[in-house]
């Protein structure tokens, strides 16, 4: 565990949403920044076993239609 407390792990996750609307794009990047994904010899086979995993978890999208997460993140 990283040692926060669960309100100061609440207050990171829901950072930016202040007064109920969702960040655009630009806004999650200036509150969240990047995603750091490994940059090293053999990153894509992290991402490749990352996108298999997804897919082996059975993870849907959230807009009622089930589409599995995983064949979105690659793009099928």
């Amino acid at each position: 565990m990283t040692g926060l407390t669960a309100s100061a792990m609440s207050l990171r996750l829901l950072a930016g949403i202040g007064g109920g609307t969702r960040l655009d794009l630009a806004g999650h990047l200036a509150t969240h920044g990047p995603l750091a994904l490994p940059r090293r010899k053999g990153s894509h086979a992290f991402a490749t076993k990352l996108l298999e995993q997804i897919s082996l978890s059975g993870l849907t999208g959230r807009g009622g239609g089930g589409f599995p997460t995983g064949r979105k993140i690659a793009g099928l």
